[in-house]
């Protein structure tokens, strides 16, 4: 329409090696993500998250609780 050139947008080649290896990185990470492993990954990283939040929590309490009730 108003003076756009007209070029055709070609999907990429499923012949063209890097697209294709970017497909089975993709799909490797699809698959890990849904799998079990991945899971019980993040429960942990969670767990120790959360610990870590706690212990640092009560550490400022000690280290602030007196300072605060004077």
């Amino acid at each position: 329409m108003l003076d756009e050139p007209n070029t055709q947008h070609s999907s990429p080649s499923t012949s063209d090696p890097s697209t294709e290896n970017e497909d089975r990185v993709f799909e490797d990470y699809r698959v890990f993500v849904n799998s079990a492993e991945f899971t019980r990954l993040m429960c942990e990283h969670v767990k120790k998250a959360t610990r870590r939040a706690i212990e640092e929590g009560r550490q400022l309490s000690v280290e602030f609780g007196p300072r605060v009730n004077q």
